[in-house]
C-alpha cells in the first residue's frame, strides 16, 4: 500500500474554493460527505490523517485539485516559530459545506429569483 503524504487542511480547502467548478457534482458530493463525517471533536492532526486517506482514496479529486502535484495538498509553509498553520476541524467542515451548497446555487440559477423558504 503506497504511503501519503499529509494533507494540509488550508491548501485543500483553497484549492477546492478555486477548482470546486471543475469538479464533478459527484466529487463535490464526495467532500461533502467527508467534511459531514467528521466529528466535530476530532483534533488537527486527525483532520490532516483523515483528508490524506480521503485524498488517497479519491485520486481524481486530488489531481484535479493538485494538477502539479504528486503528493496531496502537502504543507511546506511554516508561520514564524516552525509552527505549521492549524484549521480547526468545525471552520473546516463549515468552509466545506459553504463552498459545496454555493456552487449548487449558481448551477440551480436560470435566471429566474429562487424562492425564499
Amino acid at each position: 500500500m503506497a504511503r501519503h503524504m499529509p494533507a494540509d487542511a488550508h491548501k485543500f480547502q483553497a484549492a477546492f474554493q478555486a477548482n470546486h467548478s471543475i469538479l464533478t457534482p459527484e466529487d463535490r458530493n464526495a467532500i461533502l460527505e467527508f467534511s459531514d463525517a467528521l466529528l466535530p471533536t476530532i483534533s488537527s492532526e486527525e483532520l490532516t490523517s483523515k483528508l490524506s486517506e480521503f485524498l488517497t482514496q479519491h485520486a481524481a479529486i486530488n489531481t484535479t485539485l493538485f494538477p502539479l502535484s504528486s503528493s496531496p495538498a502537502t504543507n511546506t509553509e511554516t508561520r514564524l516559530g516552525g509552527v505549521r498553520p492549524r484549521l480547526n476541524p468545525e471552520e473546516f467542515k463549515a468552509s466545506i459545506r459553504n463552498i459545496v451548497l454555493d456552487s449548487q446555487r449558481a448551477s440551480d440559477k436560470n435566471g429566474e429569483p429562487k424562492p425564499t423558504r
